[in-house]
């Protein structure tokens, strides 16, 4: 829904940043599948790509479902 918003919003290229760690993901989902349901409701959103971020800089988690 924020990112719907935020598209609406603006009539530029959007790319917006999504979580790479494992704050208040859903019960059951691991961080590499909550990665990969991230991805999939951007790109289906039409963003013009995305960035991800970590506050500690660990991305292996990221690297793991992009794999």
């Amino acid at each position: 829904e924020a990112l719907a918003s935020g598209m609406a919003r603006v009539e530029k290229p959007f790319r917006p940043f999504l979580q790479a760690f494992d704050l208040a993901i859903p019960a059951g989902m691991s961080l590499e599948d909550y990665i990969r349901a991230e991805i999939r409701a951007a790109q289906e959103m039409g963003a013009d790509g995305y960035l991800f971020w970590n506050p500690s800089c660990e991305y292996s988690a990221l690297y793991r479902a992009l794999d």
